[in-house]
């Protein structure tokens, strides 16, 4: 605050100043004169303060808008972190942990036909757990969450995951085309 008081002061300074130059200048003697001068000149100073302060006031507009944005991008990440132990992602997150401990002793066929077993309902954690993963690639890409803390959190798990699980997204793919081309390129982007 006290540099847009600074700022105001002199141009309201350099105002007055500027129509005493003036009048000395001018070849008229009159005292009428410099007063209509130094009358013009706070007139131009209200102006010209006005327009600066609206400056001022949209920039730091601006700065706080952005450090909103930046801070509610975190908040959304991290509701990303507490989702991940919510109860009903808890099962789900079960089921692919025991999926990765076996993986490298059964087949793809086998865990098809596993996961698309209705007694279970495995199914429908893969789902659950993939259709978290598409949410996160989604908000990233729109640039509603911050992708550094995601990434911390999550890359490595997400990666197991689709490594795991790729043969049913590839068998999925075929009804969930969408889900399974950004499911593709969320993998793609962390990978790296």
């Amino acid at each position: 605050m006290t540099k847009k008081v600074l700022v105001l002061v002199l141009i309201g300074i350099l105002s007055i100043l500027m129509a005493i130059v003036i009048y000395l200048k001018d070849e008229r003697d009159s005292s009428i004169e410099l007063f209509k001068l130094v009358l013009s000149s706070i007139g131009g100073f209200g102006i010209v303060s006005a327009t600066i302060l609206n400056v001022w006031n949209a920039l730091d507009t601006s700065k706080n808008n952005l450090k909103q944005m930046e801070f509610q991008k975190i908040e959304n990440s991290i509701k990303y972190l507490e989702r991940w132990d919510s109860d009903i992602l808890l099962k789900a997150r079960d089921y692919t942990r025991n999926v990765s401990k076996r993986r490298a002793n059964i087949t793809d066929i086998q865990l098809l036909n596993e996961i698309k077993n209705d007694k279970f309902d495995y199914e429908k954690y893969v789902i659950l757990i993939f259709n978290f993963w598409e949410e996160i690639y989604l908000s990233i890409e729109n640039n509603r969450v911050d992708e550094e803390i995601l990434k911390r959190g999550f890359r490595e798990i997400y990666l197991t995951q689709y490594s795991d699980f790729e043969v049913w997204l590839k068998d999925t793919g075929k009804k969930y085309k969408e889900m399974s081309k950004n499911l593709e390129e969320f993998q793609k982007m962390w990978f790296n």
